[in-house]
């Protein structure tokens, strides 16, 4: 008899198999990424633009400044750099010079804003001053003053009951209202500043919205009505930096009932030296937490934790693209030829939604001055600038010959370092790059350092800075992002797959510590900014042309606003802080951000809101 053996019941499990493997095959090597279509467009140049005025009508507001005080001059500039981001119109008076008080309050100004600490230098002026307020006038003090006989004449008009003789240090900052998005009863460390205030008391009808949080609950920020009119304080010596100026746009909105300026509206999330090489070897904190060497933790646990990031908050990464470690500073430079890893991570990047930029050939910054970067660095400089010119084509080659879907518009200079030459040549050497990304805040200790505005240049690049930095955000950056969430209503974030790997960056701390980190901080993100915008560094850029060309004027009472536009191609976005309640918006949507600050999408040139009556 014959004995018939069936084995049909392999057939299942080969099959499974089968169907994984070629899954994974097909993620990990060989099919094309599908490149998504952007959400918006770059403009055509500005010289084929009609280029309107960004501001319009006389002069609203009066800046008076102390050109003698360093920190006078300071808080000048963080002020008037504020002013022009919201498009408000203003006149700079320096008060060492001759002036009758009657030129400040008689030709028509609406704000007077104070920038130094001296009151003695308007001396009896200052009653004039207090009495224009009281008639409906609105006063800025964006710098605690000193204790003098002029402030002693008036700060019971400012709102104070009592002051101490001595000044208070701020050790944490209490939010104590929702002037500022998501911050609402959060305290800061002010580790990272060293400020002084006056230890004072307040009549019950101030509104506080910053305080130290001790139990002295120091004011720090807050309004007070006198009369028909408003005073806004700052009791601090503190807010003289770039990264300050959210507390400044938030303080000077307080001074109506209700404010729109405009805004650019995006949320971007950088991963720098990515696709780039991969470290060989094993790392401590990493075998320790995973028992995987430093290739299997970034394939099987960096990657797939970022991409879980990326679908559960929307998020539109941009890698910078790096081909080599290596510091090779002159010709011939060696073409990577390992490039499965590269293919790998950056296909999937891009299949997430995301888009590629170039970073560099290798990460040594586009500088042939040894002296525009310290020492302490370690980098070398390049030996021409022939030899940095061929770096970045060689690099342009290699991504799209990897990438040949993607266009490299965005470039992100090593380090943020970046020389005023080769800045100025980039956009020749490779003329598909439209966005530069460096970084917000200064670093005035390296000559070279690349600093940047939201703004189109000259040359018709668009700057795009990246504002904080690190998975685990600190202190600081909390502040820095709070501050350009209420100027600029963006969040613009950069990390490294490295920086687990780095003591410095990682301060010690696991990728379980960190990535928690830095899901705390979306989630954050997530709630404080209602319709932020997650894009890439190019959308960013498309969204900074729009915002920076933007001219806007507005109308407004107890009974809605008028909001027109000019420079208006399809789309633009503002903030509006009001004491009033929103009903009907036409021309555009509205959302809530906070009960008094909302999301304008302006879809028309015109938008009209109308309040609750």
């Amino acid at each position: 008899m014959k004995n018939n053996v069936s084995f049909s019941w392999l057939f299942l499990p080969i099959l499974i198999l089968a169907l994984v493997s070629a899954a994974i095959f097909i993620e990990r090597a060989g099919i094309s990424p599908t490149i998504r279509e952007p959400s918006l467009n770059f403009l055509k140049p500005k010289e084929d633009e009609t280029n309107g005025e960004l501001i319009e009508g006389e002069p609203k507001s009066l800046v008076l400044y102390d050109s003698v005080d360093d920190d006078g001059l300071r808080q000048l500039t963080v002020v008037t750099d504020t002013l022009d981001s919201m498009r408000v119109r203003y006149d700079i008076f320096d008060i060492n010079e001759a002036y009758d008080v009657n030129d400040f309050i008689g030709n028509g100004y609406e704000v007077i804003v104070i920038t130094f600490y001296n009151l003695d230098k308007l001396n009896q002026q200052i009653l004039d001053l207090t009495q224009w307020v009281e008639n409906g006038g609105r006063m800025l003090f964006s710098i605690r003053p000193e204790i003098t006989s002029t402030f002693t004449a008036i700060y019971r008009k400012l709102g104070i009951i009592s002051y101490g003789y001595d000044f208070t240090s701020i050790a944490e900052i209490l939010y104590t209202s929702d002037l500022f998005p998501g911050m609402k009863m959060r305290t800061l460390e002010s580790g990272f500043v060293e400020d002084t205030s006056l230890a004072l008391q307040l009549e019950d009808e101030a509104h506080v919205h910053l305080s130290s949080a001790d139990r002295n609950a120091t004011p720090i920020l807050w309004d007070y009505d006198l009369g028909d009119g408003r005073f806004v304080v700052i009791n601090s010596d503190q807010f003289l930096d770039k990264y300050d100026r959210g507390v400044i746009c938030a303080a000077y909105s307080l001074l109506y009932d209700t404010f729109i300026y405009p805004v650019i509206n995006s949320s971007m999330v950088f991963i720098d030296d990515f696709p780039g090489p991969i470290p060989e070897g094993s790392n401590e904190i990493v075998y320790q937490e995973f028992g995987k060497d430093i290739e299997e933790f970034y394939i099987n646990i960096w990657w797939p934790d970022m991409k879980d990031f990326a679908r559960r908050y929307g998020l539109e990464y941009t890698g910078l693209l790096i081909e080599t470690y290596n510091e090779k500073v002159a010709p011939p430079f060696i073409e990577e030829k390992s490039v499965e890893r590269y293919e790998y991570f950056g296909d999937s990047l891009l299949d997430l939604g995301g888009e590629l930029g170039l970073h560099g050939y290798n990460h040594v910054p586009l500088v042939t001055n040894i002296d525009e970067i310290p020492a302490e660095l370690g980098y070398p400089v390049w030996s021409s600038t022939e030899a940095m010119q061929t770096s970045i084509q060689d690099l342009y080659t290699f991504g799209i010959s990897l990438f040949p879907e993607q266009e490299f518009f965005t470039y992100v200079p090593p380090s943020n370092i970046l020389s005023s030459e080769a800045r100025a040549w980039i956009p020749e050497i490779i003329p598909e790059v439209r966005v530069i990304a460096a970084q917000y805040i200064e670093y005035p200790a390296i000559a070279a350092f690349y600093d940047q505005e939201f703004e189109e240049a000259s040359d018709g690049i668009i700057e795009v800075p990246r504002v904080i930095s690190g998975y685990a955000v600190s202190p600081f950056y909390q502040w820095t992002a709070a501050n350009e969430l209420v100027l600029h209503y963006v969040n613009s974030h950069f990390v490294h797959p490295d920086d687990v790997l780095d003591e410095e960056r990682s301060k010690g701390q696991g990728w379980v510590y960190l990535r928690d980190q830095f899901e705390q901080y979306l989630i954050w993100l997530e709630s404080a900014a209602p319709g932020i915008r997650n894009m890439t560094a190019s959308e960013g850029g498309m969204a900074v042309q729009r915002f920076d060309r933007l001219g806007v004027s507005t109308d407004c009472d107890n009974a809605g606003c008028i909001i027109s536009l000019s420079n208006f191609y399809d789309e633009a976005w503002l903030l509006m802080r009001t004491k009033l309640a929103p009903a009907t918006i036409r021309g555009g949507t509205i959302t809530e951000v906070t009960p008094s600050l909302y999301l304008i999408g302006a879809q028309d040139a015109r938008v009209e809101i109308d309040f609750e009556e």
